[in-house]
């Protein structure tokens, strides 16, 4: 498909970084060349919990999407619908 040339599942918060099991992590679909502008792409960036982690990771999300031109209000709506769903998941607290 067209969208698997141009975007990549990340998750959030890191797969490689949470308690949670890779099953049933968050993923977001984000395109290829900004994957590349989060703090854990290509490493582990754990901050030693869940909570940490997914405030991190929302964070530079934000600031990410918002520099590439994102309409604020569609970011922040979007990072709000991310942080319930790792709450409903038990991601975070």
């Amino acid at each position: 498909s067209k969208l698997n040339a141009t975007h990549t599942p990340h998750h959030v918060a890191q797969n490689a970084a949470s308690d949670t099991s890779h099953s049933l992590g968050v993923t977001i679909n984000m395109r290829k060349d900004l994957h590349l502008l989060t703090r854990s792409s290509g490493r582990n960036a754990d901050l030693g919990n869940n909570v940490s982690n997914l405030a991190a990771d929302v964070w530079d999300l934000r600031s990410i999407f918002r520099g590439a031109g994102y309409d604020r209000s569609l970011v922040n709506q979007q990072m709000r619908a991310l942080i319930d769903l790792n709450r409903k998941v038990g991601n975070v607290p």
